[in-house]
């Protein structure tokens, strides 16, 4: 299967990563070199920034509900984001700016960078006047006059003013009038006559703007109602002191708004004081009137009576009906005919029944006897005897008194349950009416004691803010104080360094990887075939030639036992064996560069010094080089020859190689494509078949320009040259143009440039052949030390020849 003419190399391959190095090495050295350049500047000439923080906890009141109780209906919620934007507002940094007294700001002028001196100088400025505020920002330097004296120098409106002084005295200027006090005299002048120190008045205003930058507030966790308060900024004492000037300020004014608060939430608490105290003596009066005017002490009181005494009535009547249906059974049950069982039976009826407990109770028991009398008396006599008729007499007047006194017993009874009745409805009547009442009255008791609560919770609260406001503290907290720092945030040299260094490997090695990943040149011999058709015929390859060229040069001439030389002779060789009685041998290439002239250079030389006459016409009529490979000039040549305009044996130069003469392409023409076109090239060439025995031919690059292309159908030999390394992948498809499109049976491709050993020649002795054979002339063939190039040369000198490889590489 056919490799694709571009693609990722995703497998190793230890040529191409050969070629890489070779040619890339330096890119990884630059890469480390010029960021570790940058670092150091950087790092040198970059104002280290240093940041203090703090971490606070804010918690807020809700006035509301502290008033009213839980009871509140308002349930505010405190939004944290609220005193993330107070911590923000200029209003905030202005008064921590006020508070430290930033008037002046004194610096050190150096070369490239200024540096702020706050809280480092061993002076101090006090400003008695500062009569234009326009001179704030300008830059008033201290300028030494001996060990004592100094002067203050500056320019304002164009004009330069001097104002000498000492030390602790006022300088008066038109400007301004201060003085400047120092802790150490002698540091003091040591600090002006080694540094070009100046200072400036700020406008608060404007510096508030300048340094609010470096603050940032953000929310650590809105649960706990945490937030991070931090400011960076070059001068490290100023960072620290604005954190501990701004967690002053903030708590002062949540302080001042707290106290505010409480003012005018003890104003609200007066207010409903009275309005409560005038309600609630209102609420009392109202109640007083009503109980009095309803003679009603006490609504649970009366309800109580009025249902006590329901219920004894309802009780009392109940036990009245009872005994009714009491005294009813019992004159149903007594009569003449009663027997004694059925008195038994009447008995239990009359237990625990007031109305029975007296005579009737007696009157019963009598009854009882006299029939036990009659019992004992039937047993003894007759029904007709006079004791029993006696006793019957007795039991009928007995039973009539009962009869009498049941009858007055259930009229008492019916009279009381009347009365009972009559008390009854009254009652009712009470308790019917005893809703309305108390209502009315739990209303009235009601508002009283609402009234009442509020007035004491109101009297309550107005004592607790007025001991909140008479010692006040915050109910915030400082989590984590600020701290002066010591080392800065930027530029935090172990990450930039760490940073620089993974950056460099990135670039560097990145670079390689990339070249690696995307090398599209032709590495091998294998690789070539493994792109050209099947048809393709390989001649061989030409070894990397290691000296320095500015032009392409016979070089088998000199240096016969070179590998060079050997692999022209192979492919000569092959040449031949591809066909008998070669006459024209036409060289092409893709595009310039790939050495198509070095190789048509030599194999003509090769040729010749075999003795076979040969010509070469140098027809690259853009862009001609063989004159350069014989060392000659190019004024006369194949243009003029083909242009008619001088005759063709005048063209004909002959060179320092025995039977090799060439033409050279000649001035540039205006068309050369024409001329290569043209009948005059075709009788030229038949010219000089007649007269030598092969004909070498440097066609221009078909890649570039389609002139050649043409005379390589004619040729014997057309051959294609690739340069190892050099040559892309897709110079390939050049090869199957020519078989599909031009219908040239037979391309020819020579690989040049490959460099000697690591297997680059296919079969790993500096040898590719078409046909597997021809490669030598039973000597020399993979023994190391028969080569001229043999020798190792120096360390030095290979040092440099990889150096200057590329540049080889890219010789024609």
């Amino acid at each position: 299967m056919k490799k694709s003419k571009f693609s990722i190399n995703d497998s190793f391959n230890p040529l191409i990563l050969r070629n890489v190095l070779a040619r890339h090495w330096y890119k990884p050295l630059f890469a480390f070199l010029g960021i570790f350049i940058a670092i150091f500047l950087y790092l040198r000439y970059t104002k280290p920034i240093y940041e203090s923080h703090a971490v606070i906890q804010v918690i807020k009141e809700n006035k509301t509900q502290q008033i009213l109780g839980e009871a509140s209906v308002l349930n505010v919620q405190h939004s944290l984001s609220e005193d993330v934007e107070l911590l923000r507002s200029p209003v905030l940094f202005r008064n921590a700016i006020h508070s430290l007294g930033l008037q002046t700001f004194s610096y050190n002028d150096g070369k490239l960078l200024t540096e702020n001196l706050y809280g480092f100088t061993p002076y101090s400025i006090l400003i008695d006047q500062l009569l234009d505020s326009a001179l704030c920002g300008t830059n008033i330097y201290f300028e030494p006059i001996d060990d004592k004296k100094f002067s203050l120098r500056y320019t304002y409106q164009q004009k330069t003013f001097n104002i000498p002084g000492n030390l602790s005295s006022t300088l008066k200027s038109p400007h301004f009038e201060i003085q400047i006090h120092a802790q150490n005299q002698a540091k003091f002048f040591a600090l002006i006559q080694n540094g070009s120190i100046y200072f400036n008045f700020n406008h608060l205003r404007e510096l508030a703007k300048t340094l609010q930058t470096g603050l940032n507030i953000a929310i650590v966790d809105e649960g706990a109602k945490t937030v991070q308060i931090s400011y960076r900024h070059e001068n490290r004492k100023l960072a620290y002191n604005l954190m501990q000037a701004m967690i002053g300020s903030y708590f002062e004014f949540e302080k001042s708004n707290k106290q505010q608060e409480n003012l005018k939430t003890l104003n609200f608490i007066n207010n409903q004081l009275d309005s409560l105290s005038m309600v609630l003596n209102i609420s009392k009066d109202s109640l007083s009137r009503f109980q009095r005017s309803q003679n009603l002490p006490s609504v649970t009181y009366e309800e109580t009576d009025i249902t006590k005494n329901l219920s004894e009535i309802n009780g009392r009547i109940t036990e009245i009906n009872e005994e009714i249906y009491a005294v009813n059974y019992l004159k149903r049950t007594i009569s003449d005919q009663v027997t004694r069982p059925e008195i038994f039976k009447v008995l239990p009826e009359l237990v625990g029944k007031r109305s029975f407990e007296g005579s009737i109770t007696r009157q019963i028991e009598d009854l009882k006897r006299l029939l036990e009398t009659k019992e004992d008396l039937m047993q003894d006599i007759s029904f007709e005897s006079k004791k029993v008729r006696l006793t019957n007499d007795r039991i009928a007047s007995c039973v009539q008194g009962i009869h009498k006194s049941i009858t007055a017993i259930h009229d008492r009874l019916k009279h009381d349950k009347r009365l009972l009745e009559n008390q009854l409805a009254v009652y009712e009547g009470r308790l019917m009416g005893l809703p309305e009442k108390t209502s009315e009255f739990n209303r009235l008791k009601y508002m009283e004691e609402l009234n009442r609560n509020y007035f004491n919770q109101f009297t309550e609260k107005k004592i607790e803010f007025q001991l909140s406001n008479a010692g006040y503290s915050s109910q915030n907290q400082i989590l984590s104080s600020p701290e002066l720092a010591n080392t800065p945030v930027t530029p935090n040299r172990k990450n930039t360094f760490i940073f620089g260094f993974i950056l460099a490997f990135v670039l560097g090695f990145g670079n390689l990887l990339l070249h690696y990943l995307f090398y599209n040149e032709i590495t091998s011999l294998d690789d070539l075939k493994s792109l050209l058709p099947e048809s393709t015929t390989v001649l061989g390859t030409v070894p990397l030639h290691k000296k320095k060229m500015t032009y392409s040069q016979v070089v088998v001439i000199d240096d016969p036992k070179s590998r060079l030389s050997e692999s022209v002779r192979n492919i000569k060789s092959n040449m031949n064996f591809i066909r008998n009685n070669v006459k024209t041998v036409a060289v092409s290439s893709s595009v310039s560069g790939e050495g198509k002239t070095f190789v048509i250079l030599n194999l003509a030389a090769t040729y010749a010094n075999s003795g076979s006459r040969c010509i070469l016409l140098d027809l690259d009529l853009r862009k001609p080089k063989v004159h350069h490979g014989f060392g000659v000039d190019n004024n006369t040549g194949m243009s003029q020859v083909l242009s008619g305009l001088i005759p063709l044996n005048q063209a004909i130069r002959p060179s320092e190689i025995p039977n090799l003469d060439f033409i050279t392409a000649g001035p540039i023409p205006p068309n050369p494509s024409d001329l290569i076109q043209s009948k005059a090239l075709q009788d030229v060439i038949n010219q000089l078949k007649a007269s030598y025995d092969i004909l070498f031919i440097d066609n221009p690059p078909i890649g570039v320009v389609s002139d050649g292309i043409n005379l390589l159908t004619q040729v014997d030999i057309p051959i294609y040259v690739f340069k190892a390394n050099y040559s892309k992948r897709a110079f390939a498809d050049q090869i199957m143009n020519l078989f599909t499109i031009q219908k040239i049976d037979k391309i020819n491709v020579i690989l040049n440039a490959v460099p000697v050993g690591g297997g680059m020649y296919g079969y790993g002795y500096g040898y590719g052949y078409g046909y597997g054979y021809g490669y030598g002339y039973g000597y020399g063939y993979g023994y190391g030390g028969y080569y001229s190039d043999d020798k190792k040369e120096p360390w030095y000198k290979r040092i440099i020849a990889k150096l200057t490889n590329r540049k080889q590489q890219k010789t024609d």
